[in-house]
């Protein structure tokens, strides 16, 4: 129960398995547990947020992320899919942007084939929210 890295993982596997409402309380406690404040819990509990469509509490906990490491790139996705989400386009495209600065190469085919969500329902809502960024 005071592991960390733990329950970090069992709120975000609990996110990616559709159920996001139940592993946020779990990343929250990983956080506050974990002083060093990983930019991996931060974005976790964006991407639980997301999900939720809790935008403002997602772009903090994403932003959290990328102060603790501007080179994460998967809290740049979502951020971009939250802007997007809320027709913020031009901060939606800036996130991408700087995503494809940083991962050359990467397509959004290979984006679709990385998100293990268990709902394809969820896994199209990210991907329609990036469609709308990238054309």
């Amino acid at each position: 129960p005071n592991y960390a890295e733990a329950l970090s993982g069992m709120g975000d596997t609990l996110a990616w398995a559709g159920r996001p409402k139940e592993g946020i309380p779990l990343i929250e406690e990983a956080i506050s547990l974990d002083p060093r404040k990983v930019a991996y819990h931060q974005f976790f509990l964006g991407h639980a947020f997301y999900l939720t469509h809790r935008y403002n509490q997602a772009i903090e906990a994403l932003q959290k992320s990328l102060n603790q490491n501007p080179d994460f790139f998967p809290s740049r996705i979502y951020l971009a899919a939250v802007y997007s989400e809320m027709d913020q386009v031009g901060l939606a495209k800036d996130e991408m942007d700087e995503v494809l600065k940083r991962v050359p190469g990467d397509s959004f085919d290979e984006l679709h084939q990385k998100l293990p969500y268990k709902d394809p329902k969820m896994l199209k809502r990210v991907l329609d929210a990036i469609k709308k960024i990238i054309g």
